[in-house]
């Protein structure tokens, strides 16, 4: 389970990084995981890769995202 704590980096929580995705996806409506990988890398620092599927994981539980394995592609649910 994730708590945070009051060392917690508030630039690279899950919460901050799963907006960036859907900031993200309302642009492009759909993205690939190494696109959105390589966006949110460049943008920022390294720790991003540690908690970017984690923030996908919560994007897809709260019902905002869903993977299209077909087109192998993440996609907004609006």
């Amino acid at each position: 389970m994730l708590t945070p704590t009051k060392f917690l980096n508030l630039d690279t929580c899950i919460i901050k990084i799963a907006s960036e995705i859907l900031s993200l996806l309302l642009e492009k409506k759909s993205i690939t995981f190494s696109e959105l990988q390589s966006k949110l890398v460049e943008d920022s620092n390294e720790d991003y890769k540690y908690n970017l599927l984690t923030s996908l994981d919560f994007l897809f539980l709260l019902g905002k995202i869903k993977y299209s394995p077909k087109n192998d592609r993440l996609e907004l649910i609006q």
